[in-house]
């Protein structure tokens, strides 16, 4: 476990691990520790930002595999 050292650190990398293994299982409680650090707005960010790390990591593996298939 992350110790909690007041800078909201904690609660941010808690809620992008739960949410790249499955973002339904975040909860209420996840998004209340973000907010508490960086508000509704730094949460909204969080999130935007990590469905958008996840948009191009699945367009690079796209890519990848269309290169790979159109190579034979």
């Amino acid at each position: 476990k992350l110790k909690k050292d007041g800078s909201g650190r904690a609660p941010v990398l808690e809620f992008a691990e739960i949410y790249a293994q499955d973002p339904s299982a975040l909860t209420d409680e996840l998004a209340d520790g973000v907010k508490r650090h960086f508000g509704e707005a730094g949460l909204v960010c969080l999130i935007e930002a990590l469905g958008f790390i996840e948009g191009r990591i699945r367009l690079a593996l796209m890519f990848t595999a269309l290169g790979a298939a159109t190579a034979h």
